[in-house]
């Protein structure tokens, strides 16, 4: 379970980087600016490229739905810890709360 884990958290932060960067690649090899929320524009750094920006649009899409997949993981554990399991963990999550390690005591 520790293992699933932590690879689903950092696939899911690896998406995190991965999805905006292959959305830029996407609009900068149409030949297109990007926004920034309407405070700047970044403009296109790469040289217009039809099958790069197909290529783009492909792993863009692909990453959309591989982190649905990975999103219903997590809160399928999350529940799994606060409705089954009842072990503190989905408690270790909230805001406000200490993290206490499993099997130990907590430290004051």
């Amino acid at each position: 379970m520790a293992v699933l884990a932590r690879t689903t958290h950092l696939a899911l932060y690896g998406l995190l980087i991965a999805m905006p960067v292959a959305g830029y690649i996407n609009a900068a090899a149409a030949g297109h600016a990007v926004s920034l929320f309407e405070l700047a524009a970044v403009p296109p750094l790469l040289p217009h490229n039809a099958k790069l920006s197909q290529a783009a649009v492909a792993l863009h899409l692909a990453g959309q739905y591989l982190l649905y997949v990975l999103l219903m993981l997590h809160v399928s554990g999350a529940l799994y810890h606060a409705l089954l399991r009842r072990d503190g963990v989905f408690e270790r999550m909230l805001p406000g709360t200490r993290a206490i390690s499993a099997g130990r005591p907590p430290q004051g």
